[in-house]
């Protein structure tokens, strides 16, 4: 099934790839930790330009280690999650982080927001634990992969309006 939105036809697609990388034993013996490595904090997914308002349409996620490997070393009270917010503000994007379980394949997200601040960005934070199983001896880090579909469009009055009749978080 599949959700119809009408993109207006200037709008701009941007495409965007998010890598996080996890060492093996950085914290916990036997693990690889995504929090603290502080490349994973405030990564910076694009610069926003206060006269635009954004759409996220798709979200891609995996990681350099086989989907079932994945889900098998997942530390049960630190599973892998992802949180969008604005760099000036701190401001959650979403009222929650998205888990980063199963992969996602250009999975529909369709989310608005809007830029109210100039020099802002979106930024990325992933954090969790995976484990080390004998599947994944001799592998230093593991990277996972956030890729976003963002489409830029026009902050006209007409787009607004139709935003503000949208489900979900209000401008």
């Amino acid at each position: 099934m599949s959700i119809i939105r009408d993109i207006p036809i200037k709008a701009l697609p941007i495409e965007t790839n998010n890598r996080f990388a996890a060492v093996f034993n950085a914290q916990g013996l036997g693990q690889y930790n995504f929090t603290l490595n502080t490349a994973n904090i405030k990564n910076t997914v694009m610069n926003l330009d206060a006269r635009y308002v954004y759409f996220i349409e798709r979200l891609s996620f995996s990681a350099s280690i086989n989907e079932a490997e994945y889900l098998i070393n997942v530390d049960d009270g630190n599973e892998p999650q992802f949180r969008l917010f604005y760099s000036q503000t701190k401001y959650a994007l979403y009222p929650r982080s998205f888990p980063a379980i199963n992969y996602k394949d250009n999975m529909e997200f369709n989310y608005f927001f809007y830029n109210p601040k100039s020099n802002n960005n979106l930024q990325m934070t992933f954090q969790g634990i995976l484990n080390q199983n004998a599947a994944l001896v001799g592998i230093d880090t593991i990277y996972a992969n956030v890729s976003l579909v963002i489409y830029q469009i026009e902050a006209t009055n007409d787009v607004l309006e139709y935003i503000k009749k949208q489900p979900g978080r209000k401008l």
